[in-house]
């Protein structure tokens, strides 16, 4: 922990100052990667990392700790390569509401997207389903996997659970 405080202490600029130019060049690069022959673009995007990394850190702008939290972050959305562009518009909301509100606003941008993940519908029925709305019978294959003997003796079905009946305007206040 010394270590990470010193780093920090000897850098010009403020945390969240360092994570936002770290991550726009982060950018630039994945960018630069993209528009250029496949068999050049991984030389150009790891070549290019190594040494604005490298750089960036032993010239004193961007402590070590900071530039491996915005490396694994960076790495980590790529799991969901569909989603990437959303999580890097909300990588750089959260780094700007924690460094002004610090962990305070990082808990109420949580909530607000846990709000709006909850509020979320796809195909009519709760993205969160069956967590949100909540379901005692459903959460048995949730955490933990329930036995097959279990799960066969009645069919639970995502559209029969409470919340899932939503009112269609156009129906004139059917259930759909």
């Amino acid at each position: 922990m010394l270590k990470i405080a010193q780093s920090e202490a000897t850098t010009p600029f403020p945390v969240m100052l360092e994570a936002i130019v770290i991550h726009f060049l982060y950018e630039i690069m994945r960018e630069a990667g993209l528009r250029v022959p496949q068999p050049l673009s991984n030389a150009v995007s790891i070549v290019g990392a190594l040494v604005i990394g490298e750089t960036a850190v032993t010239s004193g702008l961007v402590g070590a700790p900071t530039l491996m939290v915005i490396a694994l972050t960076a790495t980590a959305s790529y799991v969901t390569p569909n989603l990437y562009g959303p999580v890097t518009i909300m990588r750089f909301i959260f780094i700007i509401v924690g460094g002004t509100l610090g962990f305070w606003g990082l808990a109420l941008c949580l909530m607000v997207l846990l709000v709006n993940i909850c509020a979320e519908m796809v195909y009519r029925i709760p993205y969160s389903a069956p967590i949100s709305p909540f379901h005692l019978r459903s959460m048995r294959d949730v955490l933990i996997r329930a036995s097959w003997r279990v799960l066969a003796r009645d069919v639970e079905m995502v559209q029969n659970m409470p919340g899932s009946e939503i009112k269609n305007s156009d129906q004139k206040g059917k259930q759909l």
